[in-house]
């Protein structure tokens, strides 16, 4: 990390998620600004696309109460660092990304130095804890959004705020031009599912055994159905192969998530960014979820939404069956799956109602247009 008296930006993402969002930034503002210096938190896409890092989103990342608690003292020292930056370097705008926890906190500090603030990837206002909307509004001179009707609800608020699309639309599309289109899984002419059971151990142990017998029944309806589950990146893909049921052939891919949807007929999808992606490629799908106990309680007694699937919340509806807690079994899902790949009616219109999803989430620009306000600011 380098000490500049030149004109710097300050970047921070503290999720890993959001790692590939920031580096599209972080390359369209060096386009822009060859010489600017660009300086925070990110991942190892954001520091190959030229941040100067401080510290990793490895560390940074915070996904139950017992992490929030262990990596309290650790988040403490970065904000302190962070303030450090502030005053060593000549800032000319600071750039949130999502993480609303530590980044609303921080905007505070950045408008007491009269520092403009610009939050891109709202927090889940709409979902829950609307009452972050006011801290918004005080501390934040630009939000950028990336759901069409997360607009609205600032404007109303009188946050200025603007949507400027989905990074996914332009990440994926990237994504898919580098990777060959092949199907090495695929046994025969038969239809190919996609078993995506999340990210995270947790998923894994909610769900991956009633996807594994729902495959065996699918497979026995449909002799000729193919199956892959591309493992997610930071699961041993050992550990998920010993899982396997012998009685039918599912293969496995290192990652490759997307390149397995553009290749499926039909996916059975954790709730999350997946479904998201597989809306924009075009692959019809099922939401499944299961939560523990008390998870559960909180959702239903503090959550405003009905749906938990992205795609159904951009909707407003329910275009994609969601299976929840005690619906998430074999036979459920089986059935599911059965009955969409036996009726090219239903795919078709699952296709076409996916088709607007993508049209709704706007145009490939959204690195581009945040960019282009964060240099207003410069």
């Amino acid at each position: 990390m380098s000490v500049s008296k030149k004109k710097s930006v300050l970047m921070i993402v503290g999720d890993p998620s959001a790692d590939m969002y920031g580096a599209g930034v972080i390359r369209e503002l060096k386009a822009l600004h060859p010489e600017i210096n660009i300086i925070g938190t990110g991942g190892d896409l954001m520091k190959e696309a030229g941040l100067d890092l401080m510290y990793n989103v490895r560390d940074m990342s915070v996904i139950g109460l017992f992490e929030a608690f262990s990596k309290g003292a650790l988040l403490r020292r970065i904000r302190k660092n962070i303030l450090r930056v502030i005053e060593e370097n000549n800032i000319s705008a600071a750039l949130l990304v999502d993480y609303p926890g530590f980044n609303l906190y921080l905007a505070s500090i950045l408008k007491s130095k009269n520092i403009p603030v610009v939050y891109y990837i709202s927090p889940q206002v709409w979902a829950w804890r609307s009452g972050r909307i006011k801290k918004i509004k005080e501390r934040v001179d630009r939000m950028l959004v990336i759901l069409p009707f997360e607009e609205e609800l600032y404007r109303n608020s009188g946050v200025n705020a603007s949507f400027v699309g989905h990074p996914l639309l332009e990440i994926i599309d990237e994504d898919l031009k580098k990777s060959e289109n092949i199907i090495p899984w695929k046994k025969s002419d038969g239809p190919v599912v996609a078993l995506m059971p999340g990210s995270r151990k947790k998923e894994i142990h909610f769900l991956l055994a009633d996807m594994l017998k729902a495959a065996e029944i699918i497979s026995a309806q449909i002799p000729d159905v193919s199956f892959v589950l591309p493992v997610a990146q930071g699961l041993d893909i050992k550990s998920i192969e010993a899982l396997l049921p012998r009685s039918i052939d599912i293969k496995l891919t290192d990652g490759r998530a997307r390149e397995v949807l553009r290749n499926s007929d039909f996916a059975v999808i954790c709730s999350g960014t997946a479904t998201l992606e597989a809306a924009i490629i075009g692959t019809p799908f099922i939401i499944i979820y299961r939560l523990s106990k008390l998870t559960e309680f909180i959702g239903r007694r503090f959550l405003k939404i009905h749906n938990w699937g992205l795609v159904n919340i951009v909707a407003g509806k329910e275009i994609i069956p969601e299976l929840e807690q005690e619906e998430v079994n074999p036979v459920n899902i089986a059935s599911f799956v059965v009955e969409a790949l036996k009726s090219p009616d239903k795919l078709s219109e699952m296709r076409n109602d996916l088709s607007k999803i993508r049209s709704m989430l706007g145009e490939r620009v959204a690195s581009a247009r945040v960019a282009a306000v964060i240099s207003e600011y410069i």
